[in-house]
């Protein structure tokens, strides 16, 4: 199914494809290097040449997306001001963005991709951003002005506030889920254990607690004691929501990593209490559980991510839903989501990750690329996937990326890949993949 957008005078083409059911994925290993931009096709073999790049990217740093007198009741002090309303990018946020592109210009031109300066030619980038929320819509502009300043390019997006299907097609009711089915899914990945959901999770919730009220002495599950309580799973308007000190826990903790990354005083972080890297890290496995559950889980995430996930292919495969219909496919595609999106990518390909210094897998401005070679002698192509993002310490210091400070580079590979060069991946099976998961009922 087909919609139109109008975005700054212009019609763009958009396709609201189907979410997924997945049977059970096998988790891919993981290939981990920090490096500069490397030389043309050298991680693959010389005999291939990049066609294009399709990046799904998380906006930058933003502020908690829950205001502060609905977080008070959580922490025995005030929690740190934000220059910004509830969930909107910072401009610390968007300088960070415009940091990773500028370097992934850097990446693409030394492959041969785009051009090393100057403005590209009209119709080799295009970017679609999630026009629903403030920090997508700013970041999707971040990114092409970091990566081309001075061209005036900007994200197209859906109308300003509306949800867009392509980044929730759940809650937009383009892949509705069984009530039924997705929670048993969740329970099944815990062995129907809600208050064990994953390693270090124990631990990970007492360095919470004292770090949000240190010393108190909980008698109930409520408000500072909200660590005491008991996870349990409710529908609401069509959606599976986890209560209890995981999801409390995953707000706080990514919360605290917010504060770190905005580069707040090391005193105001945390209230002084995580003013540094390790803190921040000690806390993370309660984001990291409740999004390896609640948005990884197979189902879950085919049925939210399958409209992003045949987006991609179809990007990949040089078709241009997005861009409009008779567009020339981009080289360079930008989609500016959410950690959310990414996570769901995750769990409809079946990939796992850890980025070295960076605690949280899906960070602000995390780029996942899916580079596409062609063999000239051939004419088959071959997908490789890869995120690129920036260390922690990067994003509070807003580091500028280049040779001596490369951004991170970790390459999961698709289960059954390994007959391509390098271990990449014919492209037509990163299709196959995604329509083996894609329910029926989500088909437009």
């Amino acid at each position: 199914m087909y919609s139109y957008v109008k975005c700054d005078g212009v019609d763009f083409v958009k396709t609201y494809i189907s979410g997924a059911l997945v049977a059970a994925l096998l988790i891919a290993g993981s290939a981990v290097a920090l490096a500069g931009p490397p030389a043309r096709a050298q991680a693959v073999g010389s005999a291939l040449e990049l066609e294009r790049v399709v990046v799904v990217q998380r906006h930058g740093v933003r502020s908690p997306t829950k205001a502060p007198e609905a977080l008070a009741k959580y922490a025995a002090l005030p929690w740190p001001a934000w220059p910004v309303a509830p969930g909107e990018l910072t401009a610390h946020g968007a300088r960070d963005v415009r940091l990773m592109g500028a370097w992934l210009r850097q990446v693409y031109a030394a492959k041969g991709l785009l051009p090393a300066k100057g403005c590209p030619a009209p119709g080799q980038v295009f970017a679609w951003a999630d026009g629903a929320d403030q920090r997508t819509r700013v970041s999707g502009d971040a990114v092409l002005e970091g990566a081309f300043p001075g061209c005036g390019l900007s994200a197209a997006h859906g109308p300003e506030g509306q949800a867009d299907p392509l980044f929730d097609a759940v809650s937009s009711g383009a892949c509705p889920i069984d009530a039924d089915l997705a929670r048993a899914a969740v329970l099944a990945r815990v062995r129907d254990d809600l208050e064990h959901p994953g390693p270090g999770y124990e631990a990970a919730k007492a360095a919470l607690s004292q770090i949000v009220a240190p010393g108190v002495a909980c008698k109930d599950d409520q408000g500072v004691c909200a660590m005491n309580g008991h996870n349990s799973l409710r529908v609401q308007d069509g959606t599976l929501k986890l209560d209890g000190p995981l999801a409390v826990g995953a707000t706080l903790s990514e919360n605290l990593l917010l504060e770190y990354a905005q580069g707040m005083p090391s005193g105001s972080v945390g209230w002084g209490r995580a003013a540094d890297g390790a803190a921040i890290a000690s806390v993370m496995p309660l984001h990291e559980i409740q999004s390896d559950l609640m948005r990884r889980t197979p189902y879950l995430a085919s049925h939210n991510g399958a409209l992003l996930a045949r987006a991609v292919a179809d990007a990949v495969d040089g078709r241009t839903p997005l861009t409009g219909e008779g567009a020339a496919a981009p080289r360079l595609l930008i989609i500016a989501g959410h950690d959310t999106n990414l996570a769901n990518l995750a769990g409809i390909l079946g990939l796992d990750w850890t980025l070295p210094g960076q605690p949280d897998s899906t960070p602000p401005s995390l780029a996942m690329a899916f580079e596409v070679w062609r063999d000239p002698a051939s004419g088959a192509r071959f997908v490789k996937i890869a995120l690129i993002y920036q260390t922690l310490e990067q994003l509070r210091a807003e580091t500028v990326l280049d040779a001596a400070h490369p951004a991170g580079r970790v390459e999961p590979v698709l289960t059954g890949c390994q007959e391509g060069p390098g271990k990449i991946c014919p492209a037509p099976r990163l299709r196959a993949v995604i329509e083996a998961v894609v329910p029926p009922a989500c088909h437009r």
